[in-house]
């Protein structure tokens, strides 16, 4: 039996993501990020570099940089403790210290200026 039988035998058409959905079998907006910024955080909020082409669901923000920006330097400037204490004060507190971050509050995150800087290979 195809899949698609499958699932509408089963009722997931009618699921509510599903139901709301015009073409309820389709996976929406599929694209490969150049970085994740994790939604739900328990120590620290996470940001990671997409090296090898991964594609998420919406438990992660998926992140685009312009072109010519220097991914590895972004990253290096999110970690430290005036981010990590800023994204904490913006960010929804739920129990057992579950910490969730919304785009508009991964958007407002203020990073240093360290793309004036110098780095060596290697280094």
């Amino acid at each position: 039996m195809p899949y698609l039988d499958e699932g509408e035998e089963n009722g997931e058409h009618a699921e509510y993501k599903c139901s709301i959905s015009g073409s309820w079998y389709s996976v929406p907006s599929v694209w490969v990020p150049d970085a994740f910024f994790l939604r739900r955080n328990n120590l620290y909020p996470k940001f990671v570099l997409n090296a090898c082409s991964a594609v998420s669901t919406d438990t992660m923000h998926r992140m685009k940089f312009n072109d010519g920006f220097n991914h590895e330097i972004a990253l290096l400037a999110y970690y430290n403790s005036i981010d990590f204490a800023f994204i904490e004060l913006c960010g929804r507190s739920y129990s057992g210290d579950v910490l969730e971050i919304l785009p508009k509050e991964v958007g407002s995150a203020m990073l240093p200026d360290l793309f004036s800087l110098e780095f060596e290979e290697g280094q």
